[in-house]
């Protein structure tokens, strides 16, 4: 069953944005998130524009998405080889019984 959307209000950077969402709790803090991530851009580069930041703040949300991603497929890697390795002790195991 699909999740009924609802329109949220939000203010990024001083500017209002209406946000479609399916949970709004997720998205008031993508939007605080957002919001925080282009004030500390802002700080560092107070004469950039708000296209500017707003770009700067895309790439760096999405480098940590692929960051987070990256190591998911990492630890799935590594979850499997452990798998497979406790599938050979039992296997081990059923082979010679020790009685």
């Amino acid at each position: 069953m699909e999740k009924e959307k609802k329109k949220l209000k939000i203010k990024i950077f001083d500017k209002v944005f209406i946000l479609v969402v399916e949970d709004e709790i997720i998205g008031k803090e993508a939007a605080n998130y957002v919001d925080k991530m282009m004030r500390e851009l802002h700080k560092e580069m107070p004469t950039e524009s708000f296209q500017q930041i707003a770009l700067l703040c895309a790439l760096n949300i999405s480098y940590e998405l692929f960051d987070i991603k990256k190591n998911e497929f990492n630890n799935i890697d590594k979850i499997k080889e452990k798998i497979d390795q406790i599938k050979l002790l039992f296997s081990a195991e059923n082979d010679n019984p020790s009685i």
